[in-house]
């Protein structure tokens, strides 16, 4: 027995509507875990800066002498023994 006309754009209608659906739902998915993407990025992006920050500071002060020892810089391999 085969189908009437009307049964096939049923059918034919209802798979549509499913598959509509589903890619509203995939749709959905996607844009809300590109927003938790976005929101993760802005925060390792700037713990990055903060740490690039800190290296800069950091090589700025050995730059300018901001961790030598008093009495200051000896040959490698030899002990300080403070002021003589």
């Amino acid at each position: 027995m085969a189908l009437s006309q009307t049964a096939k754009i049923g059918i034919g209608a209802g798979a549509a509507g499913v598959a509509l659906i589903l890619m509203m739902v995939i749709a959905c998915c996607c844009v809300k875990q590109r927003s938790k993407g976005r929101k993760a990025r802005a925060i390792a992006d700037a713990e990055f800066e903060k740490n690039a920050s800190e290296l800069q500071a950091y090589r700025s002060r050995m730059q300018h002498g901001g961790f030598a020892m008093e009495g200051g810089p000896h040959p490698p391999g030899q002990v300080y023994m403070g002021h003589r």
